[in-house]
């Protein structure tokens, strides 16, 4: 990722921070559905959005759900 990208995740990161809300929620989602609605937040998706790769992101987010693939057997193909 280019330097100009970082320091602008590392920027929208902070301001996010600053504006979270500092109260307490009964379960993630729904302190997830109010952070999504700051345009830091949706900028920050923007970004992200562009730079990652999608079949990677997916191989990882399978890995981390218990339900992946071998690492390996993709290398293989």
């Amino acid at each position: 990722m280019d330097e100009n990208s970082r320091k602008r995740i590392a920027e929208l990161s902070r301001r996010l921070h600053e504006k979270a809300p500092a109260k307490e929620y009964s379960n993630q989602r729904i302190a997830l559905q109010e952070v999504a609605g700051l345009p830091e937040f949706k900028e920050l998706v923007e970004i992200l959005d562009a730079k990652v790769d999608k079949a990677k992101l997916s191989d990882a987010l399978s890995i981390v759900s218990g339900l992946g693939i071998d690492v390996n057997e993709r290398d293989a193909e």
